[in-house]
């Protein structure tokens, strides 16, 4: 009995024990939470990058960069020159003008242009001088220009004994340039070529460079193809020695070629105080003559070459109306001409000749007819010969030498003006005369076509020339001082602009 007992008990105490131990356990209340303190986190640093624009030649960049934070956008616009192009970014993938950049780093970029290349206008260089000539100054004149030279004295410069032509025809303007050199009666210098790139830029053309001689004196340059090859020569006209005796000067004929190589030829048969010259098929035979004009004393007003077609000239000393070049002779000045162009004034098909006076004067009375033979004059051909009709040209008192002409229809009338630019004697300022036809005439109708004709003071005007010379759809007329000479005291570059069928002169 005992030993039943004892189990029983064992398994109660154990009951109860168990029954305790989890009336306990089942106490749910938390304990009191503890706030442990809190490590604020560091503030992080904001990073900053550099950013660097240029722009290339021919433009310019809106910003320059600068330190910006991390992230910034930054928006840089590019804009070209005056004759240059926006092409891209160094730097980006970009070909927008307008970039936008998120910057994430150092970054550098480069805004790039190029250079507008326009060819150059394309001449016929079997047309007449008149029509080939143009005024046109290289980027580098001074380049060109200083080489041992005063670039204040830039009389007898450009059209006189340099010029601009496309004679290797790749499109861009190429340059020839010699020295008037007036210490001896002889010094030639030795002419220089420049080949011109589509920048207007020049470099020594060392193949045809310091091989063929100028000119002691030179006055004019004529642009044609004389020898039939299509290819642009360069006839130099001069008149020597500008001291008594007036010894004059020959001619020199300058032929290029497809090789790139030029030839010449001197025409030592030919001398004379020769002061202009203009050429033409005057003869309608298919190839460019050549009028010189002289000032030296007696019977030859000019000198008439004929081309055999080969660039060879032989004289023809017959231009009707002046059979045998005879002329009155009154003083050494009477009858002698300056200046002419050939072109055809009247529009019949005809090449014409307008001789411009050196000392124009009164009427005379010669062979029993009434002529003006001491002013300039338009001689109308009629295919053949110069035997039409003679139009002399009015005169202005005290300005009787006439160095250059230009023609245009300045009122879109379908007539052209002839725009003769006259000289003093005593070679002081300049005055533009400006005709109108009427009828089978020319009228004197200056004030109609310009606002400012003429200065007292001054050096004249060497050549005219009538075009829009910058492209902005405005026709001017201008001489040929380059831009950057016009401020010295001797040389001064003369623009007018054409508004409403007349020439206003405007401020350089």
């Amino acid at each position: 009995m005992k030993n039943l007992l004892y189990p029983i008990a064992f398994a109660l105490t154990a009951f109860f024990l168990a029954y305790s131990c989890s009336a306990e356990e089942e106490d749910i209340t938390p304990p009191p939470s503890v706030v442990k303190p809190t490590t604020p986190e560091p503030e992080t640093e904001v990073k900053q990058f550099t950013l660097t624009v240029t722009a290339g030649e021919g433009g310019t960049v809106s910003t320059e960069g600068g330190t910006y934070d991390e992230g910034t956008e930054v928006t840089i616009t590019a804009t070209p020159a005056e004759g240059y192009e926006f092409v891209g970014w160094e730097g980006s993938d970009s070909t927008e003008a307008s970039l936008t950049l998120s910057l994430g780093g150092n970054t550098i970029i480069s805004a790039l242009f190029e250079f507008i290349c326009v060819p150059t206008e394309l001449i016929e260089y079997s047309k007449p001088s008149y029509e080939t000539f143009r005024i046109n100054h290289p980027k580098d004149i001074y380049q060109i220009l200083n080489e041992g030279e005063d670039l204040s004295d830039y009389l007898h410069k450009y059209g006189t004994e340099k010029i601009s032509l496309d004679y290797n025809l790749d499109g861009n303007l190429d340059f020839i340039s010699f020295k008037n050199d007036y210490r001896t009666e002889g010094n030639r210098q030795l002419i220089n070529f420049y080949i011109g790139d589509c920048q207007g830029n020049m470099t020594l053309d060392e193949v045809n460079s310091n091989k063929f001689e100028g000119l002691v004196h030179g006055r004019k340059i004529l642009i044609g193809d004389f020898n039939n090859d299509s290819f642009p020569d360069i006839f130099l006209i001069g008149h020597g020695w500008d001291y008594p005796p007036f010894p004059g000067e020959y001619p020199v004929v300058l032929f290029s070629s497809e090789s790139g190589i030029f030839s010449e030829i001197r025409l030592t048969n030919f001398i004379g105080f020769f002061h202009g010259g203009a050429s033409g098929d005057l003869d309608n035979d298919g190839d460019l003559d050549v009028i010189l004009t002289t000032l030296t004393q007696g019977k030859n007003a000019f000198t008439y070459l004929k081309n055999n077609g080969n660039g060879v000239f032989e004289e023809d000393i017959n231009i009707d109306p002046f059979t045998n070049n005879e002329f009155p002779q009154i003083n050494q000045y009477e009858n002698k001409f300056l200046n002419c162009e050939i072109i055809d004034l009247n529009k019949d098909g005809y090449l014409d000749i307008l001789f411009m006076s050196q000392y124009e004067g009164e009427e005379l009375i010669y062979g029993g007819l009434k002529n003006n033979y001491y002013s300039s004059k338009i001689l109308l051909g009629n295919g053949s010969d110069f035997n039409g009709s003679q139009i002399n040209l009015p005169l202005v008192e005290e300005w009787r030498q006439v160095y250059d002409a230009d023609i245009y229809d300045i009122n879109s009338d379908g007539n052209e003006e002839i725009i003769l630019n006259r000289i003093r004697d005593s070679y002081e300022g300049w005055y533009i005369q400006i005709l109108e036809k009427d009828g089978n005439e020319y009228v004197d109708r200056t004030e109609k076509f310009i606002d400012v004709n003429f200065s007292d003071t001054g050096f004249w005007n060497v050549w005219l020339e009538i075009r829009d010379y910058d492209n902005d759809g405005i026709i001017e007329m201008r001489n040929n001082i380059p831009k950057a000479l016009t401020n010295e005291e001797r040389f001064k570059l003369q623009e007018w602009e054409l508004i409403n069928g007349k020439f206003i002169k405007t401020d350089l």
